[in-house]
């Protein structure tokens, strides 16, 4: 029978994942981390996540972490019809005046159980044009105030031609050493986000600023995703519009080409201040919050 359920997980300053996943120097929690939380949250109530799919996905506000305050994250499941979930992320500073302080929602989607389980194994034919090292894609993020450090951080490759991108990304060695810890391990899956920037990346932009998630239509997965990935994308399904960017990839087993997980539909928005950020490390009282 589905029922409705919540979770909690604390994330602190020196916490790994924001620790090394910086934007404008405020750490801050990649939206791709809410996946993995909901993947596990589930799995942990029975459900067989290879027929897991998620849908309508809003990314509210990103999660930032202060020095000073740790920052509770709660996940609410409110059961719906025909197996699936309403999922609700919410976050606020943790600290004795817990029940004064306001939270702020970051994450919402739709959790439904489909019906087929897998996706053939398919071998991803790699283009035979140019190849550039990972770091061309971290140093576009750089070159916008992202920064990726060691435990967010990948190693490889990435070929590209007219049509398409197939990325080479192994984790580091101290993600690795964390692979347990997730389905879909936070490393991998934000890395791989940073590949569909390279089909549209251009070195002449007058006023460069980072992109952060803003919706997804729909994301999949039919394994876990904890090591070396090949991420796939395909150049005509990028699109830049002003300030919106959309984007369709995926992630293959590299040795098989396995399909691994699928993101669909994917619109990132321009950040153009800083201080949007900024203003999100303040604690809000209860009243304050939009």
């Amino acid at each position: 029978m589905m029922t409705s359920f919540s979770c909690q997980v604390d994330v602190s300053f020196g916490d790994l994942i924001v620790r090394d996943h910086r934007v404008h120097g405020v750490r801050v929690l990649p939206g791709v981390v809410f996946f993995d939380l909901v993947y596990r949250a589930l799995a942990g109530r029975g459900v067989d996540t290879r027929c897991l799919e998620l849908v309508d996905i809003l990314f509210s506000e990103p999660v930032v972490v202060a020095a000073e305050h740790a920052r509770q994250i709660s996940l609410r499941f409110v059961a719906g019809e025909r197996h699936s979930w309403q999922v609700r992320g919410v976050s606020r500073v943790r600290d004795g005046q817990a029940s004064r302080l306001a939270e702020r929602e970051n994450f919402r989607c739709t959790a439904r159980v489909v019906d087929d389980t897998g996706q053939p194994a398919l071998l991803v034919e790699r283009p035979s044009a140019e190849l550039l090292d990972l770091d061309a894609a971290y140093g576009y993020a750089r070159a916008v105030g992202i920064e990726h450090f060691e435990f967010m951080r990948g190693e490889g490759s990435v070929a590209l031609d007219r049509h398409c991108l197939v990325a080479s990304i192994r984790p580091s060695a101290l993600a690795r050493a964390h692979a347990e810890d997730f389905v879909l391990h936070p490393a991998c899956l934000d890395s791989a986000t940073l590949i569909p920037f390279l089909a549209v990346m251009r070195s002449d932009e007058a006023e460069p600023a980072p992109f952060i998630p803003l919706h997804l239509r729909r994301f999949r997965a039919w394994a876990p995703v904890r090591g070396a990935v090949e991420v796939e994308v395909d150049r005509r399904r990028c699109e830049l519009q002003d300030d919106l960017f959309r984007s369709d990839f995926e992630l293959r087993e590299p040795t098989t080409g396995a399909l691994l997980a699928r993101f669909e539909g994917l619109a990132t928005k321009r950040i153009r201040s800083p201080q949007l950020l900024q203003r999100l490390l303040e604690p809000e009282m209860v009243g304050e919050a939009d």
